[in-house]
């Protein structure tokens, strides 16, 4: 008798799962590899078993699966992962199974033994964005369970979803194990939940961007966001103490742009972000978020990460601080006037009015603001991180720094953040120990191996920080403070000619227009001892605001003019603390 080609459609839940990082996995350990797959696949079928799901197929390291209802599913996720998580734990910190898990409420084609139709391709498009060990949820879903379930859902925004091109809202489940963020615990489709700015907002919705489109392929691109996390704020000027939490606006706006031309820019800058630790990410994220903000002038987000760009521009020297916090305060001031409750906007906000005007006691009410609204923000974390350690409190700076991590686990920034924290808080043997972790980790990352050749002299280890820079690949692309510190790490045993070209090297690229710290150059002069030099660029420093000035009394780049004991009240004068 002939076998039927039945096919019909009805209502499921559609859940895809994939191991993160299998691939590497089988090309370091292939037989370790397939033990982790074999785990994982017995805790996912036991898990669908005892939850009414149905196995449709598997997809090497993948599942598709189906439910009879979201609520089911949801349930069969978060069973997945707290089984796993147990498993991690006894597999210990360097065999960890991560796996992903989206679901989708929808229609689906049955034929065969397989499921098609939009309904399966959305959920397909979902699971790529979660973080490993993490679940995010279609709004379908999320409108089925919010009041059935004991995990808190968390709003991310709005996707553009190709393949079909559809705007679609996405949730995140918010583990037993992780702290909900303030003011986030319920997070119902019909109602507005604070912005995750950076742990979760910076890496939300995005995973590859191919002309001008998002395309969610099924490799695993960083998730995290780019470029160092957020500058210091002066220790030397306390913080406001923190106010009531502001009360939310009667008609927030809604997460995203209407306009899909401005959301693809938009996302292509958080792609650049999240992907692009290496030097100029930053400027070609904010070119994107410039271009989202001409497109939909309305469209908060951009304006806010357009204000974020600008201020770590400023902050980290990649450009002039006159020009860079400028533009920072005119984009927060535009996100703030869409959507006053921007957290993303008030730290950019704060860094302005703390780092640039000296306005601390507005930025502390801004900044604090910001941890208001996103406790559960790795940005924010990151932020309080940098506070701590410039005020010497280095043990809660490492314990903020930890927590952005555990946040964002997956944002190439953050551990680079630590070792940074540790050197502005003037622990250089702490930083030691963890810039020489994270570059045995990195490879030959640019920044993890300037960080470490930076810890090493500021230990005063300088054959090995010398030696350190020059496995540094591709010197001439990286910004000015590497010349810097190449030239720092190398004047004492240099000889005065090769001195004399690399400082007009220096000055003669500050010349053209490029953005050079004049307190660097000083401080390379007075490494040489040029004091009549380093004293004119003091003032020129004074006089253009240099960030560095802020962190006199810790910035190792400073240590020549700071121990040099004519020059050290010239740099008190020009602000350093």
């Amino acid at each position: 008798m002939p076998v039927l080609d039945l096919e019909y459609r009805k209502l499921a839940a559609i859940m895809i799962t994939d191991m993160a990082g299998y691939s590497d996995l089988a090309r370091r350990d292939e037989e370790g590899a397939l033990r982790a797959l074999d785990l994982y696949r017995r805790i996912v079928r036991d898990a669908v078993a005892s939850h009414g799901g149905t196995e449709v197929k598997t997809m090497g390291d993948g599942f598709l699966l189906e439910f009879p209802s979201a609520l089911d599913a949801v349930r069969c996720a978060v069973q997945i992962q707290q089984r796993l998580r147990d498993l991690n734990a006894q597999r210990g910190p360097n065999e960890p199974i991560g796996v992903r898990i989206g679901v989708h409420l929808g229609e689906v084609i049955h034929k065969e033994s397989d499921i098609l139709g939009d309904g399966v391709n959305i959920a397909y498009r979902i699971e790529p964005l979660a973080e490993p060990g993490g679940i995010w949820l279609s709004e379908d879903v999320a409108r089925q369970v919010e009041a059935k379930v004991a995990w808190p859902l968390r709003r991310l925004g709005t996707a553009e979803l190709t393949g079909p091109s559809i705007l679609i809202g996405i949730y995140r489940v918010v583990l037993p194990w992780e702290a909900p963020a303030a003011g986030e615990a319920d997070a119902p489709s019909g109602r507005r939940c604070p912005r995750l700015i950076l742990g979760l907002v910076a890496v939300c919705l995005i995973l590859a961007v191919a002309a001008g489109s998002l395309w969610l392929t099924r490799g695993r691109g960083g998730r995290g966001l780019g470029p160092a996390g957020t500058a210091p704020l002066s220790p030397a000027k306390p913080m406001a103490p923190s106010g009531a939490p502001p009360a939310k606006t009667a008609t927030a706006p809604t997460p995203g742009s209407a306009v899909p031309e401005a959301y693809r820019d938009y996302l292509a800058g958080r792609q650049i972000w999240a992907d692009n630790a290496e030097p100029g990410g930053c400027k070609e994220a904010a070119a994107h978020f410039a271009e989202a903000t001409q497109k939909d002038p309305r469209f908060a987000e951009a304006w806010a990460a357009l204000a974020r760009c600008y201020a770590l521009m400023g902050a980290y020297g990649q450009s002039a601080p006159s020009d860079a916090f400028v533009k920072a305060r005119a984009a927060a001031a535009k996100a703030l006037s869409l959507d006053p409750q921007s957290a993303e906007a008030l730290i950019a906000l704060a860094l302005v009015q703390g780092c640039h005007e000296g306005n601390w006691q507005e930025a502390g009410a801004s900044m604090q603001k910001a941890l208001s609204l996103a406790s559960g923000s790795a940005y924010a974390h990151d932020a309080q991180a940098y506070w701590l350690a410039l005020e010497g409190r280095a043990a809660e700076s490492a314990a903020e720094s930890a927590e952005a991590q555990k946040i964002d686990p997956v944002n190439r920034s953050l551990p680079l953040n630590a070792g940074y924290l540790a050197l502005a808080a003037g622990d250089a043997p702490r930083a030691l120990g963890l810039v020489a972790a994270l570059a045995s980790r990195s490879g030959t990352s640019p920044q993890a191996l300037t960080l470490l050749a930076r810890a090493q002299w500021a230990s005063g280890n300088l054959a090995e920080a010398s030696a350190t820079l020059a496995g540094v690949p591709q010197p001439a692309l990286l910004p000015p403070t590497f010349a810097v510190l190449s030239f720092l790490v190398r004047a004492p045993g240099g000889d005065a000619a090769s001195a004399s070209q690399a400082l007009a090297a220096l000055e003669q690229r500050a010349a053209s227009g490029e953005h050079v710290s004049a307190a660097l150059i000083a401080a390379c002069h007075a490494a040489v001892g040029n004091r009549p030099q380093a004293q004119a660029w003091l003032e020129r420093a004074r006089t253009e605001r240099s960030i560095e000035l802020l962190f006199a009394h810790t910035w190792p780049e400073l240590a020549p003019i700071r121990n040099d004991p004519a020059l050290a009240p010239v740099l008190l004068n020009a602000g350093g603390g």
